[in-house]
């Protein structure tokens, strides 16, 4: 008999959780308004210390509507509006807080409310800096994988693009290139170039044209003087070029990950038949065995005057940019900016 009690207990608690949470539920729609309108409105949830967390909502330029799930009676999220020449703006709601949000954005002095035009992007001429090239083995089996930065792969991949960039750019009327041997130090502008990635891979893209001040470069060129002034001379003699700064991150898998993931296909794929043939459930991820080798090129367009990042663009391929050929295949549509094609 006791047993009996203690079993309707134990039912009875795994039947009240699924009730609790969803009474604590609730979703409600906020409707965000800025004076003036046209701010980027974002949400952040709210962890137990009250920091924000990592996870970034996006809902449109004001006015619009905020819908947010909450979780539970202390379940805070912070609603952001951010809008360039105005200072952010930030309000912490629970699901008992009004739904009309009404944010009165002060203005930053002396901060130009303007952002680039992107219809400009095909017509304007363009001098690329030196790229820089990350490459990552993706080693392991399937979900039990790492990727690890080889810099000896990525220190060759990125002389050998700059080689040949500097080559098939001669003749290009839109772009022109500064090239690597033009930093006799060259220690000084691989220093830059790893900071100027780190700074702008730091940014988010989605909110260029929003950030209060906008993004600038000048306090890494001024840290580096020496490249500054080559920089600023070929700027000049080029008429004042808007800059490119090229990133691209090349993944390529090691021959142990290839060998590993066929065989997991195969033996998987033994396996779920075995299952339908017993008619036993069966479930796998097959998509964890596939290839994710290839290149991400992303063009950081940098406006030579006041060095402020005023547009981004990227390129997606499947190049494997350690395999013969590939990085020059890559590089050739490279050259085609602002012209480029997913």
């Amino acid at each position: 008999m006791r047993s009996h009690v203690f079993f309707k207990k134990k039912y009875g608690i795994v039947l009240l959780i699924p009730s609790l949470l969803l009474v604590n539920c609730a979703t409600r729609h906020f409707m965000v308004q800025t004076v003036p309108e046209g701010a980027l409105v974002t949400s952040q949830h709210l962890l137990n210390d009250s920091t924000k967390s990592m996870f970034l909502g996006y809902h449109d330029e004001s006015p619009t509507k905020a819908t947010i799930l909450f979780l539970g009676k202390k379940d805070k999220y912070a609603i952001n509006a951010e809008k360039r020449g105005y200072y952010p703006s930030s309000m912490i709601v629970t699901k008992n807080s009004p739904l009309d949000i009404i944010f009165e954005m002060d203005t930053i002095p002396g901060i130009s409310k303007k952002s680039f035009d992107t219809s400009t992007v095909k017509n304007n001429n363009y001098l690329f800096l030196p790229g820089n090239v990350e490459v990552y083995l993706h080693s392991g089996v399937g979900n039990l994988d790492k990727y690890t930065i080889s810099s000896e792969l990525s220190t060759g991949c990125t002389v050998d693009l700059n080689s040949i960039l500097a080559t098939e750019l001669l003749n290009n009327k839109q772009s022109e290139i500064i090239p690597l041997d033009s930093f006799e130090n060259k220690a000084d502008w691989d220093s830059l170039s790893n900071k100027l990635t780190q700074y702008l891979l730091s940014l988010d893209i989605r909110k260029l044209d929003y950030y209060g001040v906008p993004p600038v470069v000048d306090t890494l060129l001024y840290e580096y003087s020496y490249c500054k002034d080559i920089i600023d001379k070929n700027c000049q003699q080029t008429g004042d070029k808007y800059l490119v700064y090229l990133w691209i991150k090349g993944i390529t898998e090691t021959s142990g990950r290839k060998i590993g993931n066929a065989m997991m296909l195969v033996a998987n794929a033994a396996v779920e038949g075995y299952h339908t043939a017993q008619g036993s459930a069966y479930y796998s991820d097959p998509s964890a065995f596939f290839s994710d080798t290839g290149s991400l090129v992303m063009f950081y367009i940098i406006d030579p005057v006041s060095y402020e990042l005023v547009h981004v663009m990227q390129l997606k391929t499947g190049y494997d940019i350690t395999k013969d050929g590939q990085l020059i295949e890559l590089t050739n549509r490279m050259t085609k900016f602002p012209v480029i094609s997913k």
